[in-house]
């Protein structure tokens, strides 16, 4: 096993023991809800004591920090060729998440991903989990979920895993490690890449930027 893939197993590795972390966390968490004076749907993300639930809108700039290229052999053009597969050194992400606060520390939700990529753009779903850390705001967030993305060495699509951990400051910034996965020749290879996310605050510019990212994603695929 060569240093790169014991880096990527690592990082899976790290990833796997947060979620696990998280799980155990929930099942042991308190119950306390949000009380109906805290129910309304806030338009950033707020504690059970401000909201009941609320809407995300996140911008994600990252960079690749572990995977390799594939070469393998390609068939179409009608006579086998070499085919060297590279991945995305940087990805510009957009994220509209709904989610519930079901205590005073955690919040459950899902997102919608839109993602620019070499061969145009990637969509997907992901479920969320947030832990809140203090009042401020600063909180926990990790997800989890699946993405459109193109087989690379054809025209093929496939469903690939996505995952990431990020910390972040009263949805202003925070800093993120995603560990995903991408298909070359039809093999599965895990990927880390860590950056930057900007947060939906104030909620509007964090939508029109999520559109201008859509129209971008939707010129690409065409």
């Amino acid at each position: 096993m060569t240093n790169l893939n014991r880096c990527a197993v690592v990082a899976w590795a790290l990833v796997a023991n947060a979620v696990f972390g998280v799980v155990r966390t929930y099942a042991q968490d308190d119950t306390t809800k949000a009380s109906p004076a805290t129910s309304k749907t806030c338009y950033r993300g707020l504690a059970a004591t401000g909201c009941r639930r609320f809407i995300l809108t996140e911008l994600t700039l990252d960079k690749l920090l572990v995977g390799q290229n594939v070469t393998f052999t390609t068939n179409q053009t009608g006579s086998s060729l070499p085919y060297t597969s590279k991945p995305n050194q940087s990805r510009l992400s957009g994220e509209i998440s709904l989610m519930t606060n079901r205590s005073l520390h955690t919040a459950l939700g899902a997102s919608l991903l839109l993602r620019e990529a070499q061969e145009g753009g990637n969509v997907g779903v992901k479920l969320r989990y947030r832990r809140w850390l203090h009042r401020d705001g600063a909180a926990l967030d990790i997800g989890a979920g699946l993405v459109s993305g193109r087989n690379d060495g054809s025209e093929s699509r496939v469903l690939l895993f996505t995952s990431d951990v990020a910390l972040n400051v009263g949805d202003y910034v925070g800093v993120t490690l995603g560990a995903d996965t991408r298909s070359a020749g039809g093999n599965h290879k895990p990927l880390l890449y860590g950056g930057l996310r900007l947060g939906s605050q104030p909620a509007w510019i964090g939508a029109a930027l999520f559109g201008i990212i859509y129209v971008i994603v939707r010129r690409g695929v065409g």
